[in-house]
């Protein structure tokens, strides 16, 4: 992984909620303790940690549902173009050795390849032409484990004779975006709900557009009772995972042109 980008992460895993709180009450409890001179600067300090520890328990839906509202499921527009190129962006894979081919894919991952195929398949019903590129992230597994896991996912949603390609190695989204740039069909976008704001966005900024393919799309408000405002780790880690889109947003839009 290239320097520049482990830095990036790794600032952006000390913004994450958790990471940025515990930095906030390590600081607090040592000027409380050891400092008589800030000792009310560390009284305030803490004070402010405990008060976002509680905000970020309780609005981590809220605050992710800010990203995955964004974009409806895919639909095939009424005039639909006479070829599409259907880009699944790539989560984690793994050199499984379990028998079972969807265990080369993380959860994330099996999620983007289901919404792929249920569109290559609408696609196929409409008798429309299609590419299905599928990225695998910048994993060491071989190329040809990938393309085997790929191969037996395909085949178990009865696509296995459609016309597909395989983006072995990106880094980042822009990689990903990047390499469907080759192919000069439209482009269908699929992610999940959560990350097609900052996809739309980077498209925007390279310069072309595409269709927003959102998968897994939560309803987070449409049984709301007191539990969910109890403190969870659910919550944290949905404020985190939008605080990671929101960062790479604010990253597109400060330094791209």
């Amino acid at each position: 992984m290239p320097i520049l980008l482990l830095l990036k992460k790794l600032l952006a895993r000390c913004l994450f909620p958790v990471p940025f709180v515990i930095m906030l009450l390590v600081l607090g409890m040592s000027l409380v303790f050891f400092s008589k001179r800030f000792k009310k600067v560390g009284k305030i300090i803490l004070s402010a940690a405990v008060v976002l520890l509680v905000i970020i328990s309780i609005t981590g839906s809220w605050l992710l549902t800010t990203l995955t509202s964004r974009y409806p499921g895919f639909t095939l527009p009424e005039k639909p173009e006479p070829h599409y190129v259907v880009g699944v962006l790539a989560s984690s894979f793994f050199e499984a050795d379990t028998g079972n081919p969807n265990d080369h894919f993380g959860w994330h991952s099996q999620v983007r390849l289901l919404e792929g195929c249920r569109i290559a398949k609408m696609l196929q019903n409409a008798g429309i032409p299609f590419k299905l590129v599928i990225s695998t992230g910048n994993v060491d597994a071989d190329i040809e484990i990938k393309k085997y896991a790929i191969e037996q996912f395909l085949q178990q949603m009865n696509l296995d004779d459609c016309d597909y390609v395989i983006n072995p190695s990106p880094y980042t989204t822009k990689d990903e975006l990047l390499f469907l740039e080759q192919f000069p069909s439209p482009k269908i976008i699929v992610s999940e709900a959560f990350h097609m704001p900052r996809i739309m966005l980077l498209a925007q900024k390279l310069g072309y557009t595409a269709l927003p393919a959102p998968a897994a799309i939560p309803s987070f408000f449409e049984d709301m009772n007191l539990m969910d405002f109890v403190p969870s780790a659910n919550s944290f880690y949905y404020f985190e995972t939008a605080v990671y889109e929101y960062l790479g947003m604010l990253e597109y839009t400060l330094f791209m042109p």
